[in-house]
């Protein structure tokens, strides 16, 4: 039971930090098409590492200034949380980046690639 009540409030906040960065994060340090990827919550809600991504290929910089911007805006992040989501703890947030889409498109860029070299059958 704990488990998937842990299951719901990670999807829940999850839906709701992509809502809060996409609409009301002001910063214009921060690039278009973040991705809010997974949300991973301890099971005391005491703290939630929150895994962001791109849409897009971003450079090392890019990524490393994102992550960082996120970090500073955690705690609007959280009070924003706190009126939308209605938990008896809410957790610190930490952001981070995973590569997991940066990992996709170069599977899906060499689909396209082998495709393209393959010779029809006569």
């Amino acid at each position: 039971m704990l488990h998937s009540r842990i299951e719901r409030v990670q999807s829940l906040l999850q839906t709701e930090i992509a809502k809060i960065i996409d609409h009301e994060l002001d910063n214009p340090n921060l690039p278009e098409l973040i991705t809010v990827f997974q949300v991973k919550v301890a099971k005391d809600l005491s703290h939630a590492l929150v895994l962001i991504t791109f849409l897009q290929d971003q450079t090392d910089e890019v990524i490393e200034r994102t992550v960082e911007e996120l970090n500073r805006s955690a705690g609007f992040i959280s009070r924003q949380l706190a009126h939308r989501v209605h938990l008896k703890r809410h957790p610190a947030l930490k952001f981070v980046y995973t590569d997991s889409t940066r990992y996709a498109l170069d599977i899906e860029k060499l689909f396209h690639q082998l495709h393209r070299e393959e010779k029809p059958l006569a």
